[in-house]
């Protein structure tokens, strides 16, 4: 739909107010009054005015309740971005723990495994995998 077919609607001083384009109508204003049940100016979608009068699309739920909340993300990036800070600092380690899978040279015992683990011996190029009971060579 092109939306360049359509006036937009301005209010008495001539400013473009906020508004929805319904396809084959035209801008409907979005005045925050039902024009469903349950539903206000366009669905899941309401705005709200900054602190600099500015207004915003705010996406909303099927109850009216802000669909994504901007402090409750800011506070888990800045709780990310923290944790990502210590472990480059060094400050706090980044835990990690191998699982299933040995390298080994052929001379060495091998480790105890479990049903799944995968063995390399580098040197011989073998492959092993353990059965649960004992490592099989593929």
């Amino acid at each position: 739909m092109d939306w360049t077919l359509y006036k937009m609607i301005r209010d008495a001083e001539n400013n473009i107010i906020p508004q929805m384009l319904v396809p084959g109508t035209g801008f409907r204003p979005l005045t925050g009054e039902a024009v469903d049940v349950g539903r206000y100016g366009y669905d899941n979608i309401m705005w709200g005015k900054t602190s600099g009068g500015v207004y915003v699309p705010v996406q909303v739920d099927a109850e009216g309740k802000q669909a994504v909340k901007a402090s409750e993300l800011e506070a888990k990036i800045d709780t990310l971005n923290a944790k990502l800070d210590a472990i480059t600092d060094g400050t706090t380690p980044a835990t990690t723990q191998l699982t299933g899978s040995f390298v080994r040279e052929s001379t060495e015992p091998f480790p105890q495994g479990v049903e799944g683990n995968d063995l390399l011996l580098w040197d011989t190029g073998q492959v092993f995998v353990h059965d649960g009971t004992e490592w099989r060579e593929l």
